[in-house]
């Protein structure tokens, strides 16, 4: 039963290897996986001769069974046959020997994904390019000044403070701005902090990872946050903003949220190095304005603070 099993395969790998029309041409490198017969090109006929040398038909040179060999199980048969076909037709972006950074198989290797590529993203210091953008999505004033202000200066406010602050700048290799502006290293191991956890591998086969944040009030030093984020805990936002107050202008800061929070970041596999990376998340906070003992301002706000690397070149 099992021969003819084995017979029905081969026989299979062979009429595809017949059909099999199109090419794909081999990018240089020291070891070009799948192009058997050394012509640049990887088709239907590397295919037919390792499905010759895995029945001993006609034997591959020892110097090129290395790269027979290409989803790296030591063996080769028809399985690496089959493989040959689906990534010249592209089926397969690429062989699975030359994938280095195996496909996770739960949620704390899926954040260690993360941590890995920071970790040597950082003693890399590729370049980037870098965009930071921060604006408010919501504001809501009231107190006696709105009550006094004139409707036209009212909408004046309202429009400076939700005018939108960015930032964007190509990051050159191996500089000191390049390495301040990467992803912090976090220390954070277990999965089980966050909100959720996902992963997925996209038609590229470059893996999709995303990480979603819990709603903070009032973070405190250990924010999960401000460890990713480099962003403030409440205390240190708080005394920074009451800090600038005078006996003309005080603020009073009330409660403040980090909510919404990701990060969505694009894994190549075969080198664990970032494709890209999206940070996002909202702060939320109000604040209580006294100016010259009279009027009052009350602030309700979002801010939505936001980071983007893309073009990674290592």
């Amino acid at each position: 039963m099992m021969k003819n099993i084995s017979k029905r395969i081969l026989a299979l790998l062979m009429s595809l290897v017949i059909v099999a029309g199109l090419a794909m041409t081999a990018s240089a490198s020291d070891v070009v996986y799948g192009d058997i017969n050394m012509d640049t090109k990887i088709n239907s006929i590397d295919a037919l001769m390792i499905l010759q040398h895995s029945v001993k038909a006609s034997l591959i040179p020892d110097e090129r069974l290395v790269v027979a060999d290409v989803n790296g199980d030591g063996r080769i048969n028809s399985l690496d046959a089959l493989e040959v076909l689906m990534v010249s037709v592209k089926q397969l972006p690429y062989f699975s020997v030359e994938v280095t950074v195996k496909a996770p198989k739960n949620d704390n290797e899926i954040l260690a994904l993360y941590n890995n590529a920071v970790v040597d993203a950082r003693e890399a210091i590729p370049a980037y390019k870098f965009d930071l953008s921060s604006t408010a999505t919501k504001v809501d004033l009231s107190g006696s000044l709105v009550d006094d202000l004139p409707e036209e200066e009212l909408n004046d406010l309202k429009k400076d403070l939700l005018q939108e602050d960015k930032y964007s700048n190509i990051m050159r290799q191996g500089t000191s701005t390049a390495l301040s502006n990467l992803p912090l290293p976090s220390g954070i191991t277990d999965a089980s902090v966050f909100k959720s956890v996902s992963y997925e591998r996209l038609p590229t086969g470059e893996y999709s990872v995303r990480l979603d944040f819990k709603d903070e009030k009032n973070p405190k030093t250990d924010s999960l946050v401000s460890k990713f984020f480099g962003l403030p805990d409440y205390a240190t936002m708080k005394q920074e903003l009451e800090s600038g107050s005078t006996p003309v202008i005080s603020m009073k800061v009330g409660d403040m949220y980090y909510k919404n929070g990701y990060i969505s970041f694009v894994l190549d596999p075969r080198t664990g190095e970032f494709v890209s990376v999206d940070m996002s998340v909202d702060m939320a906070f109000t604040a209580k304005i006294t100016f010259a003992i009279v009027y009052t301002l009350n602030m309700d706000a979002v801010m939505c603070h936001q980071m983007q690397y893309s073009n990674f070149i290592y």
